[in-house]
C-alpha cells in the first residue's frame, strides 16, 4: 500500500510551483529562466516535481500543457537569440509573407544553427522525462490535495500561455497579438486585392508630356541590399560598387531613405501602392495600374520564385496588370538562378522599344543579397576571398557581383536617345555584421541604397523634375512615401489620382518631412544612432 503525500506537502510544493509560475510569466522569455542554465535546471526541476504526485487526470493535463508551454516558449528563445524576431505576430507575418523559397531559406537557416541541436536534444531530454513521470507508479494523495493544486497551478499556466510580455519591446507567447496581427495582416491582403481588382482611379490618366519621343522609365528593386555595405555611400572595409562610384557624377544618390519593412512581401505593398505606414486605411490603387491608365507599357521581371496558389502572393497581385510577368527562379532553392539572367531580358526589353510610340515602364526585381549570401553570386565572383563561414564578405561578394549587374543595366540603358529615368532602392536592407539574419535593432536592416538617373533627353524635356530630385537628395525618406514621386517622374498627372496631395510627393516642393519615421506598423520609431525608440 502506497503512503499518501500529506495535503500540506502538496500545498506547500503547489505554493512553490505557484511563485515561481508567477515570476515565469514576468520573466524576460516565459518559461525558461533568464538566470542562467543553472537556475533553469532547478527551475524545471521543481516545475515538473507535481507531474509525479497529481492524479492520472491531472497529471495528464498538467504534463500535456507543461510540454506545450516549454516548446513554445523555447522555441521563441531560439528565435528571438538566433534571428532577433518573437515567436508572435511579427514572426508569424513574416512567415505568412514570405514566398515558399524564403520560407525554406529561413527553416533551413533555423535548423544549420549550432543551438538547433541543443533546442532539440533538450526538448526530446523534457519529453522523456515528461514519459517517465506519466509512466511511474506514484504515491496515492488525496483529492483535497489534488484539488489544491490544480486550483493554484491551472490559472498560473493559463495566464503564462496567454499574458502579454513586453520586454525591451518585445513580446514573448503573446497570443493575443498573434491573432490580431494575423487578423492584419488578412485585412491589408484583402485590401490589397482589392486596390487591383477595383482601383480608386480613373478609367484614364493624362500625361504631361514634352517633346515627341516617349519616356521610358526603369525601376529597379534590389533584395536585402543595405546602404552601409556600399562603397558609393563610404563603406571602407571593401570596395563593393566600383560601378555605380564609376558613375557617381551622373546619378542622383539619396543619403537618407529608410525602409519601413523587414519583409519582401511588405515592403513592396508599401513602396507600389498609395497607402503610408502611420495610415489605418488600406492602399487604393498600384503604381503599375497606374501607369497602366496612363498609357504605359509596363512589364515586370523578378528573380523571387514563381507564384504559388497562397492567398499571400504580394508581387503578383501588385504586378498583375503588367503586360508580361517572368519569374526567373524556378530552380531548385539550394541552387537559385542568379542576377546576370536579368541582363539579356533587360537588354531585349529595352532594344525592343525603340521605335514603338508609346510610354514604357519596365520593373526588375534582384535577388540581390538575400541571405544565405554566397549562394547569390557565382563562385568566380568571389573577389574578397571569402571563406565558408565568412558571412559578413560573402554579403560584400553579393554586393559587387549586384553592383556588376546594375552597372550592365546603367550602359545599356544610356545609350538610348530618348527621355529615360533609372530608379533604385532596396526592399529592405539586411545585418551581415550581425549573428543574426535581420536584427531588427540594427539600423543595417533599415538604411537603404536609393538613386535616380535621368538621360540627357530627359533632362532638357523636365528640368523641373530633375532640379527637384537634386534638391530632395538630403531629405529623411522612407519608403512608403515614394509612390507619388515615382508617378511625378512618370509625368503622370498626380492631380487626377483621388489619393494624391503634393505633401506627399517628395519630388514637390511642398512635400512634407515626418517627424518621426515608423517602421514595422507603428511599433518602432527609427533612430541614426541605431537605437530604436518606442512607440
Amino acid at each position: 500500500m502506497m503512503k499518501r503525500i500529506p495535503s500540506f506537502s502538496l500545498f506547500a510544493l503547489s505554493i512553490v510551483i505557484f511563485v515561481l509560475m508567477t515570476a515565469d510569466v514576468y520573466s524576460r522569455f516565459g518559461g525558461i529562466s533568464a538566470l542562467g542554465w543553472k537556475q533553469c535546471v532547478v527551475w524545471w526541476a521543481f516545475l515538473l516535481a507535481p507531474a509525479f504526485v497529481l492524479g492520472r487526470f491531472s497529471r495528464f493535463f498538467y504534463v500535456l500543457v507543461l510540454f506545450y508551454i516549454f516548446l513554445v516558449t523555447a522555441v521563441s528563445m531560439y528565435i528571438r537569440c538566433v534571428f532577433s524576431m518573437s515567436i508572435g505576430g511579427d514572426w508569424l507575418l513574416i512567415v505568412m509573407n514570405s514566398n515558399k523559397s524564403e520560407i525554406l531559406n529561413f527553416l533551413s537557416g533555423m535548423m544549420c544553427v549550432r543551438s538547433f541541436l541543443v533546442l532539440t536534444a533538450v526538448l526530446c531530454l523534457l519529453l522523456g522525462v515528461c514519459l517517465l513521470a506519466w509512466k511511474t507508479r506514484y504515491p496515492r494523495c488525496s483529492k483535497l490535495s489534488s484539488s489544491i493544486a490544480i486550483a493554484l497551478i491551472v490559472p498560473v499556466v493559463l495566464l503564462d500561455v496567454i499574458h502579454v510580455q513586453w520586454r525591451n519591446g518585445l513580446f514573448y507567447m503573446n497570443f493575443t497579438n498573434v491573432i490580431r496581427q494575423t487578423k492584419r495582416s488578412h485585412d491589408s491582403f484583402a485590401g490589397l486585392i482589392r486596390a487591383v481588382n477595383h482601383p480608386n482611379l480613373p478609367d484614364q490618366l493624362p500625361l504631361s508630356l514634352n517633346g515627341d519621343n516617349p519616356p521610358l522609365g526603369v525601376i529597379i528593386i534590389g533584395e536585402s541590399a543595405t546602404r552601409n555595405h556600399w562603397s558609393l555611400y563610404g563603406y571602407k572595409a571593401r570596395d563593393t560598387t566600383p560601378c555605380l562610384n564609376s558613375i557617381s557624377n551622373e546619378i542622383y544618390v539619396f543619403k537618407d531613405v529608410v525602409g519601413c519593412w523587414s519583409a519582401t512581401a511588405d515592403a513592396c505593398r508599401y513602396l507600389l501602392t498609395d497607402t503610408l505606414i502611420e495610415d489605418e486605411r488600406l492602399a487604393s490603387c498600384t503604381l503599375p495600374d497606374v501607369y497602366r491608365r496612363a498609357g504605359y507599357d509596363c512589364v515586370f521581371y523578378t528573380m523571387s520564385p514563381e507564384p504559388g496558389t497562397g492567398y499571400y502572393d504580394v508581387l503578383d497581385a501588385l504586378f498583375r496588370t503588367c503586360s508580361t510577368n517572368v519569374y526567373l527562379n524556378t530552380r531548385d532553392i539550394l541552387h537559385p538562378v542568379l542576377d546576370d539572367a536579368l541582363l539579356q531580358h533587360f537588354k531585349l526589353e529595352v532594344e525592343s522599344r525603340r521605335d514603338e510610340s508609346h510610354p514604357s515602364i519596365l520593373f526588375f526585381q534582384l535577388g540581390g543579397c538575400h541571405y544565405p549570401y554566397d549562394r547569390w553570386y557565382p563562385a568566380d565572383e568571389n573577389v574578397f576571398g571569402a571563406g565558408p563561414s565568412d558571412s559578413v564578405i560573402h554579403y560584400d561578394n553579393a554586393v559587387r557581383f549586384d553592383d556588376r549587374i546594375i552597372g550592365e543595366m546603367m550602359q545599356i540603358i544610356r545609350r538610348e536617345n530618348r527621355p529615360v529615368f533609372v530608379f533604385y532602392i532596396s526592399d529592405h536592407g539586411e545585418t551581415p555584421d550581425s549573428l543574426h539574419w535581420r536584427n531588427f535593432p540594427d539600423r543595417d536592416l533599415w538604411e537603404l541604397p536609393m538613386f535616380i538617373w535621368y538621360s540627357p533627353q530627359y533632362a532638357k524635356c523636365y528640368p523641373d523634375i530633375v532640379a527637384q530630385t537634386a534638391a530632395a537628395v538630403n531629405l529623411p525618406l522612407q519608403s512608403d512615401q515614394l509612390f507619388f514621386g515615382l508617378v511625378s517622374m512618370a509625368r503622370v498627372a498626380s492631380t487626377d489620382i483621388p489619393s494624391y496631395a503634393k505633401s506627399k510627393d517628395f519630388l514637390s516642393r511642398e512635400f512634407k518631412i515626418r517627424e518621426k519615421r515608423l517602421v514595422l506598423k507603428k511599433k518602432y520609431v527609427y533612430r541614426k544612432d541605431g537605437g530604436r525608440e518606442l512607440k
